[in-house]
């Protein structure tokens, strides 16, 4: 088993793509380097019969690798890996709780592996997670441990967490429910499998898994005699619909007893699952509200970032199949979780901050607030919707430079034509007039086979044969200068609600110049200091700002040289940003490394408005130039 720590500590190896030092991760981790090389020690042990290594090379470092094409989290979760903590532990005996109708403390004791005291110290942490989700724990006496409360409540309880701990990949409840289940599986694979040929649908794998287990549990507890609301009238004069048909057909075969609550139920959580195909919309008054709303929707998209309404029809109905699920579990009162929240938030900043505008319109229409898991979502709708519909021209224009003959500079020029077609070669010169070309083409880079160095120009050296390195570093640099363009055109269709000046945004002592400094992470620890200092962010603020960066590379370096750096708000005090200019640009960021002259610090604790403010005025003119440029408050007050 392995600890917290240690699991982080494998995350974070998985996360680097170079060798790093037990230094450098005593200091991330903020232990000595001695409890670092025991922790290796102890991770090497426990995943010996694993398709993972820990490489440990001298002069090199320490990286981990994957012996089998699999990642992390799979392999830890499938195998059980983690040694749970209290929070952890109440959930699965919470699990338990739900899953029997009754237990003592001496057989969950057992169960866990754990001692009675501590299991007793655990019902405390268990009784708190079911005062949440309005449940009661009754310890009885000469009776045992059971639950009671509304029967919905305890099983939307269930699909919640369910939902929560999968995302997370804390804790493997699949192997705990298939090992309490009275009921057999194939019976759950049967509903869903011909409520999908019924319907004329496919629910996602993740979905089949989710309906498959819930669905258990439903059962499981009508087993049990915990029923869901009895009669509830739905069928009363109303001729029973297919699917109510054929869940209530299969467990008549099985002799499993349920109640017409029941049957509602699990058609509930049929309903509020994601599909892949097909799209199940009736002629109700909530679906025409849905399938009108998709389509505003996307007007109103299309209308914000000045792009064609060319929309295939599979991406339409994408949206409306899933808003319709979105909608569905929202009013179930079923958690929306999306895994990819926080990097959809950093890497499609401004299509996310479009899509929550969006969407805030149509919450009355529909009497939910959505979350921001599910503009996450939306998001990556919006966002697929933009890349294909957006014409972004990206002709790039370059300089080759080469001093080795015409025969050189001309079949390097044939090569880059062939392998990287989306580079126009402007011109082919010497060296010695390089900055004259330069000036009169401005490139978007320079591409040279010798040694070049030009303050205002990227320069990307090649060997005049162009191998397979340096084809990835020109598509790594065309990459970024698309991310870049791309937003560029989408910040400057942000709607700004205030127009605030620059003294508002950055106060005086929130911003440095001209530092010399050549890490980056010390960097964004300089920029942030002043907001620490009057008390804006907690310092693990910057913590969590880096790890970030570590994580899902440079998004936030979205205008050449210039890295706007967040995080979540959970250590953030009060909205504010800091500033801090460069004496000389340095290399941001372990992946795709870019180069940043400026470091914005952006504390927001609900909604990036200051941001939104800032691009609106850098968007103007040649501000931009002007804020690489500043050497003093006084400049940064000229910029409007």
């Amino acid at each position: 088993m392995l600890t917290t720590r240690q699991i982080e500590l494998l995350k974070y190896l998985e996360k680097r793509e170079e060798y790093t030092t037990t230094k450098e991760l005593a200091e991330e981790f903020s232990i000595s380097s001695r409890t670092i090389r025991n922790d290796l020690d102890a991770i090497e042990y426990s995943t010996k019969d694993l398709p993972i290594k820990i490489e440990r090379t001298p002069r090199l470092g320490i990286r981990l690798e994957f012996l089998e094409k699999v990642g992390l989290d799979s392999i830890l979760y499938t195998n059980d890996m983690k040694e749970y903590s209290r929070d952890e532990r109440a959930v699965v005996i919470a699990m338990m709780l739900i899953l029997t109708d009754k237990t003592t403390i001496e057989q969950l004791a057992d169960q866990m592996e754990v001692s009675k005291n501590t299991l007793v110290e655990d019902l405390n942490s268990v009784e708190a997670l079911f005062e949440y989700y309005g449940i009661t724990l009754e310890r009885k006496s000469y009776y045992g441990l059971t639950i009671s409360g509304d029967e919905e409540k305890i099983r939307n309880m269930v699909f919640n967490i369910y939902l929560k701990i999968t995302k997370q990949k804390t804790i493997n409840l699949d192997e705990i429910i298939k090992e309490y289940a009275v009921i057999k599986e194939e019976i759950p694979e049967e509903i869903i499998y011909k409520i999908e040929d019924n319907e004329r649908i496919k629910y996602s794998d993740d979905s089949v898994k989710e309906l498959k287990n819930m669905i258990l549990i439903t059962l499981n507890r009508a087993f049990y005699g915990f029923y869901m609301g009895g009669d509830t009238g739905y069928l009363r004069g109303r001729e029973k619909p297919d699917n109510f048909q054929i869940i209530e057909e299969i467990l008549k075969r099985e002799e499993i007893q349920v109640t017409e609550g029941d049957i509602l139920y699990m058609i509930m959580l049929l309903n509020a699952s994601k599909k892949i195909k097909g799209i199940s919309l009736e002629n109700t008054i909530e679906d025409r509200k849905i399938m009108m709303a998709t389509q505003s929707l996307i007007q109103e998209f299309c209308r914000i970032t000045k792009i064609d309404m060319k929309i295939g029809q599979d991406i339409s109905t994408q949206i409306m199949m899933h808003l319709k699920v979105a909608i569905y579990r929202l009013k179930n009162h079923i958690e929306i979780e999306n895994p990819l929240m926080e990097d959809i938030k950093y890497s499609s900043l401004f299509v996310y901050e479009i899509t929550k505008k969006i969407l805030k319109e149509y919450e009355a229409m529909f009497d939910v607030v959505f979350p921001e898991t599910e503009i996450a979502y939306t998001t990556m709708y919006f966002e697929t919707l933009f890349q294909e519909n957006y014409n972004m021209n990206l002709t790039v224009n370059v300089i080759v430079v080469c001093n080795s003959g015409l025969s050189t500079a001309v079949l390097l020029k044939q090569r880059l034509h062939m392998i990287v077609p989306e580079l126009n070669v402007i011109s082919t010169c010497r060296v010695s007039d390089v900055i004259k070309e330069a000036e009169n083409i401005n490139p978007d880079f320079i591409i040279s086979t010798v040694p070049l160095k030009m303050n205002q120009y990227k320069v990307i050296e090649v060997n005049p044969l162009l191998n397979a390195e340096d084809v990835n570093v020109i598509r790594r640099n065309l990459t970024n200068l698309s991310y870049n363009r791309r937003n560029e055109h989408l910040a400057k269709q942000m709607e700004a609600i205030h127009k605030m000046p620059m003294e508002e945004l950055f106060q005086k002592d929130c911003c440095k110049f001209n530092l010399k400094i050549s890490d980056w992470k010390e960097a964004v620890q300089v920029a942030a200091d002043p907001l620490i200092q009057y008390n804006y962010i907690q310092k693990e603020y910057v913590d969590d700002i880096i790890k970030i960066i570590q994580t899902i590379g440079n998004y936030m370096v979205f205008i050449p040289e210039i890295a706007f750096v967040h995080a979540p708000p959970e250590h953030v005090n009060e909205d504010h940003m800091s500033l801090l200019k460069l004496a000389k640009p340095i290399e941001f960021g372990t992946k795709s490394k870019v180069d940043v002259k400026v470091i914005i610090v952006i504390a927001s604790k609900e909604e990036n408005k200051n941001l939104v403010e800032l691009m609106q005025i850098l968007m103007k003119e040649d501000n931009v130039a002007k804020l690489k440029n500043v050497t003093n408050y006084d400049d940064i007050r000229e910029i409007r």
